[in-house]
């Protein structure tokens, strides 16, 4: 599944409607209305139940949302540590300190 389509599920479960969520990502609501359909037919199960005039996640769909987020977290975190890769930001410093030499505790306070 695609990462965008991950987004999209997110979206819609944090702004509890399609039309919401469709502001968020500047997208119209029929399209992404859509793009959830396909998805759910591609998983072959409903993600998302209507409740008056908005959705509320199923419980596979909570689960897709909560495991969505991890997997969009660490492909921004990906995306991050590549770019600091290619500035040739990575690496590891070690830092060391040595003390004055003195250990002398009669020091006037």
């Amino acid at each position: 599944m695609e990462l965008r389509l991950l987004g999209y599920a997110v979206a819609i479960a944090e702004a509890g409607s399609i039309s919401g969520a469709a502001r968020r990502l500047h997208l119209t609501q029929p399209t992404l209305s859509r793009q959830l359909s396909e998805m759910e037919r591609q998983l072959g199960i409903k993600l998302f139940v209507r409740e008056g005039r908005g959705l509320t996640p199923t419980q596979a769909g909570q689960v897709l949302v909560r495991r969505a987020a991890t997997v969009l977290a660490e492909a921004e975190a990906a995306l991050k540590d590549v770019q600091l890769a290619a500035q040739g930001m990575t690496g590891r410093l070690t830092v060391t300190f040595a003390g004055s030499g003195s250990t002398d505790r009669s020091v006037a306070r």
